[in-house]
């Protein structure tokens, strides 16, 4: 069980679990009753809950960690991941970051220290989607990680020619937000709101794209067209 859930590439968000948690149990005794468990679009507070919410940090990176091991062992092509196990774990690195950042700015908050959380989250959500744009070709297929419709899933080379066109796509939609953090706040949004039809609309158009055009001289059966074999 040991070696399943701990390896080489995955030890640096262990780690994070840890420094999270622990975390946890030194501002538990700390914390007021209530702290605040969302945040508007302003950065206020607009609802609260019981002080144990400051698990919910370690608790979505555990998840992460698991959910990371259930994902390649279930996978039918869990052998693909041993070309990008460092890029996949990685990526749960990242996130498990954010939900660190999380919990520091929820306990700051709580003790009423100021902090500007929507500059904080845009530029932080840039930087992610930044580091995920530059890992996304990385991945090999599969069919729990990428960039997953029905026609990246039929064919790996329209999987590779996705991956790649919507990693540049991916990492400018992060410079934009990253360059968004220091706007006014309306800028921030109207960015953030571009960036997530982008880069969940792109996907879906480049895929089916790069498919017809591998296949347009298929019949419907899914053999070549006589028209189209060669002599």
């Amino acid at each position: 069980m040991f070696h399943i859930l701990f390896n080489k590439n995955n030890y640096k968000t262990w780690i994070l679990f840890v420094v999270s948690f622990v975390m946890a149990c030194i501002l538990l005794v700390r914390l007021p009753e209530q702290i605040p468990v969302h945040f508007g679009l302003t950065g206020e507070a607009d609802s609260y809950g019981s002080r144990w919410f400051i698990f919910l940090g370690p608790g979505v990176i555990l998840l992460l960690q698991l959910l990371a091991e259930a994902m390649r062992k279930m996978d039918p092509k869990r052998k693909s991941y041993e070309e990008f196990a460092p890029y996949y774990y990685n990526l749960m690195f990242g996130v498990s970051l954010l939900m660190l950042m999380l919990e520091v700015v929820t306990a700051l908050t709580a003790f009423g220290i100021k902090v500007y959380i929507p500059s904080l989250m845009m530029g932080a959500i840039g930087l992610l989607f930044i580091f995920m744009g530059n890992v996304l070709p990385k991945f090999r297929h599969n069919y729990f990680v990428g960039i997953r419709t029905s026609w990246t899933l039929a064919d790996e080379d329209v999987w590779y020619l996705t991956h790649r066109a919507c990693a540049k796509v991916w990492v400018l939609c992060g410079i934009a937000l990253l360059v968004s953090a220091v706007l006014p706040l309306y800028v921030g949004v109207a960015v953030f709101v571009i960036d997530i039809v982008c880069m969940l609309g792109l996907p879906i158009a480049l895929s089916y794209y790069y498919y017809q055009q591998r296949h347009k001289n298929e019949s419907p059966d899914g053999t070549d067209e006589p028209g189209n074999r060669n002599n």
